[in-house]
């Protein structure tokens, strides 16, 4: 029984996600304003790297750490953070980006996306009772946490290396 709740728990942070990324495409493309699309980084290579692995990890701590304080921040997270996804895909489909191209430059967030859902979840449903010892709750989500942070350095080097290269491809091939 506790797998199935489990799952059901999964499937409506999936849900909401969705949800929260078509609110956010919608806003997107009503907003009506131009921006550049052909969007140029820095951040490739090694020090890509280390700086999109720093940037999301730091981020995918405020869902983490939502088991202290009863789950409240982590639902927020991830509203937010698939608004944002929207918004982005929203704009870009506004300024006339085809929906390959809108792919290919957030392709990382096939492993990106996962973390983030995961995280949410362990900062909603595994909460910590300060009941029990400490070293007992670590047990039960550390492996957790570490598929977390070898998503997100997975999908670090998709973006620091793939990325770019898809992008070079789409813009000059």
């Amino acid at each position: 029984m506790k797998n199935k709740a489990t799952l059901i728990r999964i499937i409506v942070l999936i849900g909401v996600f969705i949800i929260s990324v078509l609110i956010g495409i919608y806003t997107g493309i009503n907003f009506n304003f131009h921006t550049v699309t052909n969007i140029r980084s820095d951040n490739v290579g090694l020090h890509g790297f280390f700086v999109y692995f720093v940037h999301n990890g730091l981020l995918l701590l405020v869902p983490l750490i939502s088991v202290f304080i009863f789950g409240i921040i982590a639902p927020v997270f991830l509203v937010s953070q698939a608004v944002v996804i929207g918004i982005f895909v929203g704009v870009s489909m506004y300024n006339g980006l085809a929906l390959l191209d809108i792919t290919l430059r957030m392709s990382h967030g096939l492993f990106e996306i996962p973390a983030m859902i995961l995280a949410t979840w362990i900062g909603t449903f595994c909460v910590y009772s300060y009941t029990e010892p400490f070293s007992n709750f670590w047990k039960r989500v550390r492996t957790k946490i570490l598929i977390v942070y070898i998503l997100i350095g997975i999908s670090a080097i998709c973006e620091a290396y793939l990325t770019p290269v898809l992008i070079q491809v789409l813009n000059h091939g």
